[in-house]
């Protein structure tokens, strides 16, 4: 099975419980928001694109930032959009006539100069080829077009790779991009930038609690194949544990970003 199939397997299996276990997705999605909400009046004529919706963390606040426009909520996972579904239905009663819901991946969508504002949280680290698709949502914006997003960084679980160091196990955490990535790609593509990095910091009992955090995510594939050995996964779990007895604190290290379509 594919990488991308075994990444749309495991969020569907975990669409029903991934609101219990998404506080950081939530923060995020609560924080990138808040800038929406800054950049409401400068955004050109048209409709808005919500790509990864999942469960609907940020969907609702688009619903009702951008009420007076047509918005398109995607994702990959036909469960995952069903339950995002399900939240608007429960929070307005119906699916307002201004919103349309779609099976949409990210990795090849495109479509040019058709929307005001194309937006995603946490999606952007489970594509593979990053570059290619962000490239792809930049040309489907219109002149003047804005891509706001928010994704974890490569400076993301300082706490966990040194337990790994210590432990002496390797840190098998899945690559996550630098902010020097959308720097270089906001020059390449001649759009102009607003990039910050903010760290979310969340408290977990110790470390086995984490990973079991992340597989009712659905987000505990290896997108590089990596992992530990169950010797090596005792042994990390082990020293975390003698280590911060009183329970575990772990940094996402959040790039929250703008990007804008000259």
């Amino acid at each position: 099975m594919q990488i991308k199939d075994l990444v749309i397997n495991n969020f569907s299996s975990q669409a029903v419980v991934y609101d219990h276990h998404a506080d950081v997705q939530v923060l995020a999605a609560d924080e990138l928001a808040k800038g929406l909400a800054q950049w409401r009046s400068d955004l050109a004529p048209g409709p808005i694109l919500e790509i990864g919706c999942g469960t609907g963390c940020l969907s609702l606040s688009l619903l009702e930032c951008f009420d007076d426009r047509q918005i398109v909520i995607s994702d990959l996972s036909s469960s995952m959009l069903a339950a995002c579904g399900q939240r608007i239905v429960q929070q307005f009663g119906r699916i307002p006539e201004n919103v349309q819901l779609h099976l949409i991946d990210a990795e090849t969508f495109e479509e040019r100069s058709r929307f005001a504002a194309i937006i995603s949280s946490f999606t952007l680290q489970w594509l593979t080829d990053l570059d290619g698709a962000i490239m792809r949502l930049i040309n489907s914006l219109r002149p003047g077009g804005m891509f706001f997003f928010a994704v974890p960084s490569n400076q993301s679980f300082p706490e966990w790779k040194e337990l790994c160091l210590q432990a002496g196990v390797p840190f098998t955490g899945n690559p996550l991009p630098p902010l020097s990535f959308f720097t270089e790609l906001a020059r390449r593509s001649d759009c102009s930038k607003l990039l910050r990095q903010k760290p979310i910091t969340c408290s977990y009992p110790g470390m086995f609690a984490f990973l079991r955090c992340l597989k009712a995510l659905g987000a505990a594939t290896p997108i590089n194949g990596n992992h530990l050995t169950i010797k090596q996964l005792l042994r990390l779990i082990d020293h975390s544990n003698k280590t911060n007895p009183s329970g575990l604190f772990l940094t996402y290290e959040v790039i929250f970003g703008k990007i804008t379509k000259r």
